[in-house]
Parts: C-alpha cells; sequence; structure tokens
C-alpha cells in the first residue's frame, strides 16, 4: 500500500482549497467594494439633491424668481437622478 502522505494527494487536496479560497476572497471584494462605490455615487446625489433644494428655498425667501426658477429645474434633475430604493420608506411619503 502506498503512503497517501508520499502520494501528493492531500498535497493537490490543501491546493484546490486554497486556490477556491482565494477566488471566494476576490469574489468577495470585489462585491464589496462595488456596493461602498454605489453607496457613495448615491450619497453624492442625494447631496446634490440637499444643496438644489437650499437653492431654491434661498431664492424665494431672497425674493429672486430667476435663481429659483434655476434652482428649480436643477432640482428636477437632481430628483429624477435619485433612485427611490434610497430614500428611507418614512420620508417618501
Amino acid at each position: 500500500m502506498k503512503n497517501v502522505l508520499n502520494s501528493g494527494k492531500p498535497y493537490r487536496f490543501i491546493r484546490s482549497i486554497t486556490k477556491a479560497l482565494a477566488v471566494m476572497a476576490v469574489c468577495i471584494a470585489a462585491f464589496v467594494t462595488k456596493a461602498q462605490a454605489q453607496d457613495t455615487a448615491q450619497k453624492a446625489r442625494l447631496n446634490e439633491l440637499l444643496k438644489s433644494y437650499y437653492t431654491v428655498k434661498d431664492a424665494l425667501v431672497a425674493g429672486n424668481s430667476n435663481a429659483a426658477s434655476a434652482g428649480a429645474t436643477a432640482f428636477v434633475k437632481n430628483i429624477n437622478g435619485v433612485s427611490y430604493q434610497v430614500i428611507s420608506e418614512g420620508n417618501v411619503n
């Protein structure tokens, strides 16, 4: 009978498990990175939405209809770019 340790089978088995774990780690890292990038992009969109809202508000308070109109156009553009899934359910209504 051959000795199992000398046959190389455990080494190949460990090596294949190591490769599988490495592939899984790379996939998980890619998924997490993509999720973080999407989260950052959504936060940037929400930030721009808030800025455009304040632009409209400030222009209306100041009585500047031209600035309010331009701000409203930017606000509509920004709100159309925000996914409703990002906004919490309590804030949608």
